[in-house]
């Protein structure tokens, strides 16, 4: 039992991992709205990772190994990813989320099921996530999000 992984200490570590690096990067660069979501949540996930923390040594779940195993759909995210990261200035935040999201249901949708209607389908998804998210974030919370050469 000593050679298997804890998986609630090692999830409860990233959790608190997560939320000191949000905390640290708040700062008076954000307008009240941004500021409120990150100061509501932050202490909730920050006490949630605690509870996971104290759940490891006193229950712990264990596990032989780790669980997912890196292969070519795992690193095709990964990818997309920084690629994401890469051209979210140069290009904007909806065309390349837009190209990002599409790109990895498509990644993900099963070969069987891809079909072109189901591919407009998630299409029209990943526009009107993109669209929420971007409303959110600028409407509500006021963050400036970059718009790159693709305005909108």
């Amino acid at each position: 039992m000593k050679n298997k992984l804890n998986i609630d200490i090692l999830g409860g570590i990233s959790i608190l991992a997560i939320t000191a690096f949000f905390f640290f990067q708040l700062g008076e660069d954000f307008s009240m709205f941004a500021l409120f979501f990150p100061e509501k949540m932050l202490p909730i996930l920050a006490i949630l990772g605690g509870v996971i923390l104290v759940k490891g040594f006193v229950r712990p779940t264990r596990i032989n190994k780790p669980i997912f195993q890196i292969n070519k759909t795992m690193i095709a995210a990964m990818l997309v990813g920084i690629l994401w990261v890469l051209l979210l200035e140069p290009i904007g935040f909806v065309a390349t989320s837009f190209a990002s999201v599409f790109g990895l249901q498509i990644l993900y949708m099963p070969k069987e099921t891809r079909s072109l209607k189901n591919v407009f389908i998630n299409a029209a998804g990943s526009i009107c996530t993109v669209v929420f998210f971007y409303y959110v974030f600028v409407q509500y919370l006021g963050v400036t999000l970059p718009a790159g050469i693709l305005t909108f």
